[in-house]
């Protein structure tokens, strides 16, 4: 485990090494930006929902120019227990945001 952020909902999102990799692996540029994906879980501008379940905190680095961090909040008996990132990136184009329903604030 690389870090845990708590998200806006007072759950644990866990970072894995495993899912760091990912990361890493297919967005390059993120790599030095770890303390960077977890606060933007901690302190999102918004989230977003996702596909089958999952969230997406937004973070604008600069105009025109946002992090997205793709994270799922685990549900077990109707509450939810505990959570992790999926992925994250750099998106420039605000029509992917403008197609998703905003959840948070």
């Amino acid at each position: 485990m690389l870090g845990i952020a708590i998200s806006v909902n007072g759950v644990e999102i866990r970072l894995t090494e495993e899912r760091w990799q990912h990361i890493i692996q297919q967005h390059p540029e993120m790599s030095s930006l770890q303390a960077t994906v977890l606060n933007t879980v901690e302190n999102p501008e918004k989230i977003l929902a996702g596909r089958d379940g999952q969230l997406i905190a937004v973070q604008t680095i600069k105009s025109g120019k946002w992090l997205l961090v793709v994270y799922r909040e685990l549900v077990s008996e109707g509450v939810i227990v505990d959570g992790f990132i999926v992925t994250a990136f750099f998106n420039r184009r605000s029509s992917y945001l403008e197609g998703k329903e905003q959840i948070w604030p």
